[in-house]
């Protein structure tokens, strides 16, 4: 089923939820939707990890990735501005305060701080890294087993709840 991320009319309980290349905040709302349909399976590839919380800015630096990545942003910045693009890729229900997502996550850090790392993500694997962990230590507390590697996820809901955790 093909729909709009942040507003899914989910009236099925999915097997699977698989998502690729999904930025920012959309890749949130996706797990979102896997998590609260009760899919038994999520699968996914998360991008632009500089676009959540609705942060379109890019830490400047003299590269040609640097230069796509702020080129995108202004793109996105237009589109948010025609009615007809509204909540194209991103959403009020993951702006800043959304961040960080886990429970985990808010114990150790900010959203000043998770804003501050998506502005270097582009070129910084540690930066992404941190969002993805983010990402995976939310889908372990609502119960899936986690796995990882580089931007993919792999995450099984867990019938046992002392099984759920990440692993990479």
């Amino acid at each position: 089923m093909q729909d709009n991320v942040f507003n899914p009319p989910f009236g099925v309980r999915p097997t699977a939820v698989v998502f690729f290349g999904a930025c920012g905040a959309v890749s949130d709302a996706a797990i979102d939707d896997a998590v609260s349909a009760g899919a038994g399976y999520l699968m996914c590839r998360t991008c632009c990890h500089d676009n959540v919380g609705g942060n379109l800015a890019v830490t400047s630096r003299f590269t040609y990735l640097n230069w796509s990545f702020r080129f995108k942003n202004l793109a996105y910045g237009k589109l948010q501005g025609v009615p007809r693009y509204a909540g194209y890729c991103f959403s009020p229900a993951y702006d800043r305060c959304a961040y960080p997502r886990s429970s985990a996550g808010q114990q150790v850090s900010s959203a000043e701080e998770i804003m501050a790392v998506a502005r270097s993500s582009p070129e910084s694997d540690i930066c992404r890294a941190i969002i993805l962990l983010d990402r995976c230590r939310y889908l372990a507390e609502r119960g899936f087993r986690v796995e990882y590697q580089g931007e993919l996820i792999a995450a099984e809901r867990s019938a046992d709840p002392l099984e759920t955790g990440v692993w990479r």
